[in-house]
């Protein structure tokens, strides 16, 4: 497939105008959908330490952070000094960002869960959305490459 689009111009175009026309399709679909009923339900309880111990399983398979550490970390690597304790501070500090970060997206979501879920809090996000979907698709119609 990725033959075919990079020699045949007319079928990256099809393809192109496709995908433009399916992004302007959902973005229509969510502007125009009716806003959903977020109550909240009971969830059913976890232990903590299974939390724990799926979100670092996790992160242990998820090449993503392998790749970034990879690529990242060796930039910041005096050879002469200890790689361990190097590597220890890098780890640190980076998992000291992350943990911060999310507890800042938490935080934020507490704060913002009352108006998201109200019914013109929720018409402001389907609107934003599908203007959002709509505008790339318009976007993509109209890229040149």
């Amino acid at each position: 497939m990725g033959l075919l689009l990079t020699t045949s111009a007319i079928a990256f175009s099809v393809l192109k105008l496709i995908g433009a026309a399916y992004l302007i399709y959902l973005g229509l679909k969510l502007w125009f959908s009716s806003v959903p009923d977020v109550t909240r339900k009971a969830a059913s309880p976890k232990h903590v330490g299974l939390q724990f111990a799926e979100g670092f399983t996790l992160q242990l398979t998820n090449p993503k952070a392998v790749f970034f550490f990879m690529a990242v970390f060796p930039q910041f690597i005096d050879l002469s000094s200890s790689y361990l304790t190097q590597f220890g501070l890098l780890v640190t500090t980076y998992s000291s960002l992350v943990v911060a970060i999310h507890l800042i997206y938490a935080r934020s979501a507490g704060l913002a869960r009352g108006w998201l879920s109200s019914r013109k809090g929720g018409r402001i996000v389907n609107r934003l959305s599908g203007g959002s979907f709509i505008c790339f698709g318009v976007g993509l119609a109209s890229a040149s490459k």
